[in-house]
This record gives structure tokens, sequence and C-alpha cells, in this order.
């Protein structure tokens, strides 16, 4: 080959790393309509408490579905249903071709949920406050001292929350038995 019919394969100015980058990208980003749609059949196939641990994150040309799973439980309870959830997404998507399913491990796929509501905090009544600061009374350092009649009275507080609710679902039960 002769050196004037060889292409170079360098470049003669440097290049932008966010241009690199942003070719980098180009292929990957949202995900396209077909596998939305795969996607989509994913969540009403297996319901929400699977889908809630799994997501289909590609499709292959050959027709093989690929579920990515929150972790290695999730990968071999599934990976041991593959072939009715293959036959359940190919009826469910006749037209996407799927001729398979594959599960890997990769938490990092899963989107993550958003926490459940959390429990009211409880605030110690004056009396929790006055047999806490009792029982503390002997610390000499006054801000440990403070400390710990704050928790204690905050202890107090979540163990009368707690011997409530016991005594709420005790008679919830004596109800029911005398209804």
């Amino acid at each position: 080959m002769n050196q004037d019919t060889r292409r170079r394969r360098y470049r003669r100015h440097p290049v932008a790393v966010a241009e690199r980058v942003g070719r980098f990208r180009a292929g990957s980003g949202t995900p396209t309509g077909e596998l939305v749609a795969v996607q989509a059949a994913w969540s009403e196939i297996v319901g929400p408490e699977v889908a809630a641990k799994s997501t289909v994150t590609r499709r292959s040309r050959a027709g093989v579905v690929t579920v990515a799973c929150a972790d290695a439980m999730w990968t071999q309870d599934l990976h041991s249903r593959a072939d009715v959830l293959a036959d359940q997404l190919a009826r469910a998507l006749p037209d996407a071709g799927i001729t398979g399913v594959r599960f890997v491990t990769a938490d990092h796929a899963i989107p993550a949920t958003e926490p459940g509501p959390r429990a009211p905090t409880v605030k110690p009544t004056d009396a929790e406050l006055a047999a806490a600061a009792a029982a503390v009374g002997d610390v000499s350092d006054p801000v440990l001292r403070d400390l710990l009649t704050r928790a204690a009275a905050g202890q107090m507080a979540v163990a009368r929350t707690r011997t409530k609710s016991l005594q709420n679902a005790l008679n919830e039960g004596r109800a029911d038995r005398d209804g």
C-alpha cells in the first residue's frame, strides 16, 4: 500500500472532551418505542412487586430481552421461570419477535423507589419530661444532663405510644370476638 493512499488515523487538532462524551452518549439514553412497550408488558405480566425489583434494560436483534434484577435472589427466581415469562412476553407483544429472556443482577439499573411515609415524631408530655429530669438529675454537666433528659423523655414517649397501639390492637380483637 502506498503512503499516499493510506488513510491517516490520527487527528492533527485536539478534540474537546465534551464532544467525545456527547458522541458516546448519543447511542444511549432514553429507550426506543419498542423497548418501552416491552417494559410496559413486563410490568403487567410480572405484577408490581416483581416489577419493583426488576426492569427490562434491552432487547437484542435476536429477540432476547435482558432483564436487570435487584439482587441475585430475584435473578435466580426469575431465571427459574424464564420459559414461562418469555412465552407470556411473546404473546403480549406478538410483533416484537421475542425469542427468550435472560436475567442479570444489576441493582444499579433498578430505579430508586420513593421512601414510604415517615412515622410521626412523638412529643414527650410534661410528666415524662419531669420524670426524665428526675432520673438524670445527678449528672453534673448541664449539656449532657439536657441531652440525657431529652433522650429519656423521648424513649418514655415512644414506649407510651407503643403501649397504646398494643392496647388498641387488643381492644379491636376483643370487639371482633364479641361482635
